[in-house]
């Protein structure tokens, strides 16, 4: 059996600081990749409000009696590589 779904599920979502702290935190800031870290923080913060619940979207694949699940995000390049190395199969020399 091979069946594929794309879902959304509910996850808590971060706390971030108020937005008075990050921009007297930007104003602050002397370093460029701190500021633009916190410029990031500050369009998520305005984007989702006061939610504290978020909709994810994952896809899920269904093969035989396996499911494997995929998300989308930064964090899936290095869950990837680490499943890659885990699972290499070393080749034999005959």
């Amino acid at each position: 059996m091979l069946e594929a779904k794309c879902v959304q599920i509910n996850l808590p979502l971060k706390q971030y600081p108020p937005r008075e702290t990050i921009l007297a935190q930007m104003k602050e800031c002397k370093e460029r990749y701190r500021l633009e870290r916190l410029e990031r923080m500050l369009a998520i913060s305005d984007r989702l409000g006061s939610q504290s619940i978020g909709a994810f979207p994952v896809t899920v694949w269904r093969v035989g009696d396996a499911y494997l699940v995929a998300t989308t995000g930064e964090r899936t390049a290095a869950i990837r590589s680490r499943c890659a190395n885990s699972l290499r199969v070393r080749r034999s020399r005959f």
